[in-house]
């Protein structure tokens, strides 16, 4: 194989990886959507952070995120607890901070 066919199979491979990535964070944002969620054009966290900082608190798995509108978006974060217990978490979608 060439150096240009390896380049170009670098690149559509790369790109693949790319777009399927795009697709899951539509995804997660679709589903906020569909909520009825709206953030009023703020900065906010992404889900993928909000989820770190949830896992990391809690030192438990994500199993489910959702980010709900209002005064104070927050994402609504449910985490799996020593493989048993699921416990309901909010980060607020600006800061990042834990609220409960």
């Amino acid at each position: 194989m060439d150096a240009r066919r390896a380049l170009a199979l670098l690149f559509c491979l790369l790109s693949l990886s790319l777009a399927q990535i795009d697709e899951t964070a539509a995804g997660r944002g679709d589903r906020s959507r569909r909520n009825g969620d709206v953030t009023h054009g703020q900065a906010l966290i992404s889900a993928d952070r909000a989820a770190t900082i949830a896992g990391s608190a809690t030192g438990g798995r994500v199993l489910d995120i959702r980010l709900t509108g209002g005064k104070q978006p927050q994402y609504r974060v449910k985490v799996l607890l020593d493989g048993k217990r699921v416990r309901n978490l909010s980060v607020d979608a600006q800061s990042g901070a834990i609220l409960r």
